[in-house]
C-alpha cells in the first residue's frame, strides 16, 4: 500500500502549494487583464483536439504542459490498468471498477484459475464488492471538480435508482467476483462466501451478492460448500442474526435445500440422514430433508441405510427401503460374481460401494434382528429378499436359524417372488437348503416331483375329507414339494446365470482373437465329470481372493462357485449310471426335461459346506427318446462352497 501513503503525502504538498499560489495572485490583481489573456492561451491551443477527462496529476508522475505556469497542475491522462492482465496490481482492479471496464470481469475470472490458492486475491475480490474504495482513487481517476459528481453517482443506491448500464455492470461484477471466490480453495474465501450469504459483509447490492454466493456453492460443489448449504438448511435462523436481513432466514433455508435437491453428493445426504436420525427438527425442515432423500437412487443408498438402521419411522418406509436394498445388493452380486460381464467402470464402482455398505457386519446384524422378529417369512417379503441377497456368514447363520422355524411352515412365498427379475438369491443359500434336506433324513427325500403330484387329493376333495393321519401326510408332502421346488429352481437359476456369464465372456475373448481354454476350470472342479470333451461353458468364482480390485472389505466371507456345461450326444442311461456312482449320497430327482442329482458333498474339510448339483437334460431341439437311445444331452455341474455358519475355519473354501 506504499502508493497510497505516497499519494497522501503528495496531496498535502499540493494543497500547501496552492495556498501560496493564491496569495501571489491576490497581490497581482492590477494585472488581471494580462492574467486572463494568459489563461486563454492553453484553451486556444486545445481547440480541435479530442475532449479528455481532466484529472489531477498522479502523485508518482511528473506530467506537465510546457505552456502552463510552473506552479499550476497540468492535466494528465487517466492511469489505465495494463493490457496484460497478469501484470495487474491491486489498484488496477479498483481503477477498472471505477471506470467500469469490461477487462475487470475478465481479470476476475482469470484469478479464479490462476490464483485458486491465493489469499491476497481473496482480499482484493472482497473489497471489490464493497461500496468504498481506497481514499484518493476517485480523485485520481475523475479529478477535482468532477469528483463529487462521480462519487455521488456511484454511491450505493437502490436498483430502481441506478441506471440500467451501471446496474448491469455491477451485477456482472458481483457474479464474477462471487464465482471466483467459490473456486478459491482458501478458508478465507469460504468465510467471505458465508458472510455474503447471511448479509454480514456489506456490498453495493447485498441481495444480489447473497443470491450469487448461495448459487455459487452449488455451481462449484465441494465438501465444504455442501456442508455450508446443509448448515443453511438446518441453522439459518442462528446464522442470520441481522435485525432486518436482505433475505429472511426461512427463505435462505428453502433456497439452500432446493440447491441440494438439484444435485448433491451422497456425503451431504448421509449428513441429512444422520441429522434426521439424531434430531427432531421443525416440520418444515424435516419434510424438506425427507423429500431430499425420497428417491431410491444410488446417491441416497448410504443415507437410506442410516434411516433403515435407526429407531424411528423413516420415509421412505422400511419395507420400501428393504426392496431397494435387495435390488442394489442383487446388482452388486451380479457384477462382483462376474455374472454381468459387460458392466462398465461406473457400474463396478457403484457395486463395490454397495457391497461395502450392505454386506458390512453392522448392516447385516440389523437385518438379522428384523428377520428374527418375523413370525413368518411371508410377513415381509421385501425383508426376506434382502436377507437372501447378502452373501455374509452373519446373514447365512441367521437364515439357517430361521430355517429351523420356517421349515414346518414352508417357504412362505412363491418361488417366483425370489427368483428371476432383479432379485438375486446369493448362492450360499443353496448350500443351506441342501444341508437342511440332508439333516432330515429319508423322510424328506422325494423320489420325484411326478410322484408328489400323484399324491395330491383328487379334484373336489379337500384335506377335511381325509382322516387326520392322511391329512398330516398330505400337508407334509405339500411342504416338501414347496422346499424341493424352491431349491431346485435356485440351482437352475444359478446354472443359467453362470452359463450366460461364460458365453458373454467367451464371446468377448473370441472377438479379440483369443483361444478359449477350459482346462483350468475342469482342474478346479470339486468332482470329476464324466468327460473332458464337449465343454461349452465354465464359470469360476473364488472369494475373497477373487474379488475385483477395490472391493476388499465388502465380502470377506469365503465363497466358491464352480460351474461346467458339457454338450454331448450319448445315451441317458450311461450318464445316469456314471453320476449315480460318482454321487452315491445324492438324491436323484426327475425334473422338467431331465434328471437332477442333488445333495451335499461329503468330502470337505471341517467347517466347510459344499453342495453339488448335476443336471442332465435333453438339448432344446431333441425329441423325447428312450433312455438307451443316443440323443443330444446337456450336463451342467454346479458346486457351491461356503464356510459353515455354525463353525469356523481359518482358510476359505476352494
Amino acid at each position: 500500500m506504499a502508493w497510497k501513503e505516497e499519494h497522501e503525502r503528495k496531496e498535502a504538498e499540493e494543497t500547501a502549494k496552492r495556498a501560496g499560489s493564491a496569495k501571489i495572485a491576490a497581490e497581482k490583481r492590477p494585472l488581471a487583464s494580462e492574467s486572463a489573456e494568459a489563461e486563454e492561451q492553453p484553451d486556444k491551443a486545445n481547440q480541435g483536439s479530442p475532449k479528455a477527462v481532466a484529472v489531477r496529476k498522479f502523485p508518482n508522475t511528473d506530467v506537465s504542459s510546457p505552456d502552463a505556469a510552473p506552479e499550476q497542475d497540468a492535466p494528465s491522462p487517466v492511469p489505465q490498468p495494463p493490457g496484460d492482465l497478469t501484470q495487474w496490481q491491486e489498484r488496477d482492479y479498483f481503477i477498472a471498477k471505477l471506470l467500469e471496464k469490461p477487462e475487470l470481469l475478465e481479470a476476475v475470472a482469470r484469478s479464479a484459475v490462476d490464483k485458486r490458492d491465493d489469499e491476497q486475491i481473496v482480499q482484493i475480490l472482497t473489497r471489490l464488492l464493497q461500496p468504498e474504495v481506497y481514499a484518493g482513487l476517485k480523485e485520481l481517476v475523475f479529478g477535482g471538480e468532477q469528483e463529487e459528481t462521480h462519487t455521488s453517482r456511484r454511491r450505493r443506491v437502490s436498483s430502481t435508482q441506478r441506471g440500467r448500464d451501471n446496474r448491469d455492470y455491477l451485477h456482472k461484477l458481483i457474479e464474477a467476483v462471487v464465482d471466483a471466490l467459490a473456486q478459491n480453495t482458501t478458508a478465507t474465501a469460504s468465510r467471505s462466501l458465508a458472510q455474503l450469504i447471511v448479509g454480514k459483509l456489506e456490498t453495493e447490492d447485498n441481495r444480489a451478492a447473497s443470491t450469487a454466493a448461495l448459487e455459487s456453492l452449488a455451481a462449484h460443489p465441494t465438501e465444504s460448500h455442501e456442508e455450508m448449504l446443509f448448515r443453511l438448511v438446518v441453522e439459518a435462523e442462528r446464522l442470520v442474526d441481522a435485525a432486518e436481513p436482505e433475505i429472511p432466514a426461512d427463505v435462505l433455508s428453502r433456497q439452500a435445500l432446493a440447491l441440494l435437491a438439484e444435485g448433491s453428493s451422497s456425503a451431504v445426504r448421509v449428513r441429512a440422514a444422520e441429522y434426521l436420525a439424531q434430531n427432531n427438527p421443525p416440520p418444515e425442515i424435516r419434510t424438506g430433508l425427507e423429500r431430499l432423500l425420497a428417491e431410491l437412487t444410488p446417491e441416497n443408498l448410504e443415507a437410506h441405510a442410516i434411516l433403515y438402521m435407526g429407531a424411528g419411522d423413516p420415509k421412505p418406509t422400511r419395507q420400501v427401503l428393504a426392496g431397494h436394498f435387495a435390488a442394489s445388493s442383487s446388482a452388486a452380486l451380479e457384477h462382483l460374481l462376474g455374472i454381468k460381464v459387460r458392466a462398465d467402470a461406473e457400474q463396478l464402482d457403484r457395486s463395490r460401494q454397495t457391497a461395502r455398505l450392505l454386506w458390512s457386519n453392522s448392516f447385516t446384524l440389523v437385518v438379522e434382528g428384523r428377520l428374527n422378529r418375523l413370525d413368518s417369512w411371508s410377513d415381509e417379503p421385501a425383508l426376506l429378499t434382502l436377507a437372501l441377497s447378502l452373501p455374509t456368514d452373519t446373514m447365512r447363520a441367521a437364515v439357517a436359524r430361521r430355517l429351523d422355524v420356517q421349515w414346518s411352515r414352508g417357504p412362505g412365498l412363491d418361488h417366483s417372488q425370489l427368483l428371476g427379475g432383479s432379485t438375486v438369491v446369493e448362492p450360499g443359500i443353496l448350500v443351506l437348503l441342501r444341508k437342511h434336506f440332508s439333516e432330515r433324513g429319508d423322510s424328506w427325500k422325494p423320489s420325484s416331483l411326478v410322484g408328489l403330484r400323484t399324491m395330491r387329493p383328487a379334484v373336489g376333495r379337500s384335506a377335511r375329507d381325509l382322516d387326520p393321519v392322511a391329512a398330516r401326510q398330505q400337508q407334509e408332502q405339500q411342504l416338501q414339494h414347496a422346499w424341493v421346488r424352491l431349491t431346485g429352481d435356485l440351482a437352475a437359476d444359478w446354472c443359467a446365470r453362470c452359463r450366460r456369464a461364460a458365453h458373454d465372456r467367451d464371446a468377448a475373448e473370441r472377438a479379440l482373437g483369443r483361444r478359449i481354454d477350459w482346462s483350468e476350470a475342469l482342474v478346479g472342479l470339486p468332482m470329476q465329470p464324466h468327460t473332458s470333451e464337449g465343454v461349452t461353458a465354465t464359470h469360476t468364482v473364488l472369494w475373497p481372493g477373487g474379488l475385483p480390485a477395490g472391493a476388499s472389505g465388502a465380502a470377506e466371507d469365503p465363497l466358491a462357485i464352480h460351474y461346467v456345461r458339457i454338450e454331448e450326444r450319448t445315451r441317458p442311461a450311461r450318464l445316469l449310471a456314471c453320476y449315480g456312482r460318482a454321487l452315491p449320497d445324492h438324491q436323484r430327482r426327475d425334473i422338467e426335461n431331465g434328471v437332477c442329482f442333488e445333495g451335499m458333498h461329503g468330502e470337505v474339510s471341517a467347517g466347510v459346506l459344499r453342495s453339488i448339483d448335476v443336471r442332465i437334460t435333453r438339448a432344446g431341439t431333441e425329441i423325447r427318446r428312450l433312455p438307451d437311445e443316443e440323443q443330444d444331452l446337456v450336463v451342467e455341474i454346479i458346486a457351491v462352497t461356503i464356510r459353515d455358519p455354525d463353525g469356523s475355519v481359518l482358510n476359505g473354501p476352494s
